[in-house]
């Protein structure tokens, strides 16, 4: 004070050494989802986008306005098995974590298998209010399958052919 007489001061002091660690964490993990070279997309509890990761947008062709309050669906065509569709659907009407494998498609028609899991995201009352997905993308692996896979048939038939002239030929 001016006249040099002790001012009162009311306050409450407040650990906030938790909440800092759990902002430290969060801004770890934020960094983690952007950055990582996986998909990432949260969405609120009636399966629209809220959010996609940098990779996401990259391979997928799609800006994140294009995507934003749309359903995951927008990647499922033609070639997507219908049934993996249904216990996609299935589970997260369930509100059940979700592990599958799904041909997608950007938008400009690259194709793209991914490995899928899917978890839902709940408060502290355990309530739902959304849904977190990261995906890998495994369509060199598929891909490998398919080329030894007709490999294998293509063997097939020569050994089946080799073996018919070996029995002629005897």
């Amino acid at each position: 004070s001016t006249d040099g007489k002790p001012e009162k001061i009311r306050g409450t002091i407040q650990d906030i050494t938790y909440r800092k660690k759990i902002e430290e964490e969060l801004k770890e993990l934020s960094l983690v989802a952007k950055n990582t070279s996986n998909y990432v997309i949260i969405t609120d509890k009636i399966k629209r986008i809220k959010w996609v990761n940098d990779s996401l947008l990259k391979d997928s062709g799609y800006s994140l306005l294009e995507l934003m309050g749309k359903s995951p669906k927008i990647f499922q065509f033609e070639k997507t098995n219908p049934d993996t569709i249904a216990q996609i659907k299935k589970k997260l009407d369930n509100e059940e974590e979700v592990k599958t494998e799904v041909l997608n498609r950007g938008k400009n028609g690259n194709e793209y298998w991914l490995e899928l899991n899917i978890v839902p995201l709940k408060n502290e009352k355990e309530e739902t209010y959304g849904y977190m997905a990261v995906e890998t993308d495994i369509t060199e692996i598929k891909n490998s399958e398919e080329y030894y896979r007709i490999l294998n048939e293509n063997l097939e038939i020569r050994v089946l052919e080799n073996t018919k002239k070996n029995l002629e030929l005897s």
